[in-house]
């Protein structure tokens, strides 16, 4: 598996998935599995994250599914925008890119 070495690749990688495919993604503690859209996990990673007050990790066994997960641990810190077109940027406010 190619992994991304920033996380503006990460969010580039997000940005270039199918809105309608479907991905899977793991949540370590419970191993709940969780299998939706790009945009259905990254809002159920985000309200996860806050439910724990950020205590919360995620596993995948693809890139994309990485992807996905470090794209919506970014949105959740304020480190990543959503652009007019409906693209992300990030915005590297932990020095990260």
């Amino acid at each position: 598996m190619t992994m991304y070495k920033t996380i503006s690749e990460a969010v580039a990688i997000f940005d270039s998935l199918d809105p309608a495919s479907i991905h899977t993604i793991t949540e370590d503690v419970s191993g709940e599995t969780m299998t939706g859209t790009p945009a259905d996990l990254v809002q159920r990673i985000i309200e996860q994250d806050q439910e724990t007050a950020g205590s919360i990790s995620h596993g995948a066994t693809t890139t994309e599914g990485w992807a996905i997960i470090e794209t919506a641990y970014a949105i959740a810190g304020n480190e990543v925008v959503t652009n007019p077109d409906g693209g992300h940027k990030w915005t590297g406010l932990h020095g990260r890119g």
